[in-house]
C-alpha cells in the first residue's frame, strides 16, 4: 500500500511479466515497463490476498470495490467470481502477512471462508 492509505483504506495490485533471463536482470528498474494495475486503479479500493490458481495461472484476488471483500479475477473487475452481500477471506485482518481466506484444492475449485 501506498502511505498515508491503510491497507483497508486504498490499494493497488500490480502484476509484472518477468524475462526468461530474470536472474541475470541488473535492476528492479528493467521491470517497469511490464508491469500492470490489476485492480485498484481508483484509489479507494482494498486489494488483499492475490493468488494465482495452480492449474490455469489466473489471478484471484479479494476487493471491497462491492462494498464487501469479494472474489475477483484479473480482467474481470465489474464481477466478482461469487458476488455476495459479505466479506470473503479470514476473520482476522487480511493486509496480515499469511492470512489467506481464499485457496485452491488440488484438483483447481477455489475454496473460501466468508462472513455475513
Amino acid at each position: 500500500w501506498n502511505h498515508p492509505n491503510m491497507p483497508w483504506d486504498a490499494t493497488k495490485l500490480l502484476k509484472v511479466s518477468l524475462p526468461e533471463d530474470v536472474l541475470d536482470a541488473k535492476s528492479s528498474n528493467s521491470f517497469q515497463d511490464s508491469t500492470v494495475i490489476v485492480a485498484g486503479h481508483d484509489d479507494d479500493t482494498s486489494i488483499i490476498q492475490p493468488l494465482f490458481h495452480p492449474i490455469t495461472g489466473d489471478l484471484y484476488y479479494l476487493s471491497d470495490q462491492t462494498g464487501y471483500y469479494n472474489i475477483f479475477l484479473d480482467g474481470h473487475p465489474e464481477h466478482p467470481v461469487l458476488p455476495m452481500d459479505a466479506d470473503f477471506g479470514d476473520p482476522a485482518p487480511g493486509w496480515m502477512l499469511g492470512q489467506q481466506g481464499v485457496s485452491f484444492l488440488k484438483d483447481g475449485r477455489l475454496v473460501a471462508t466468508f462472513k455475513r
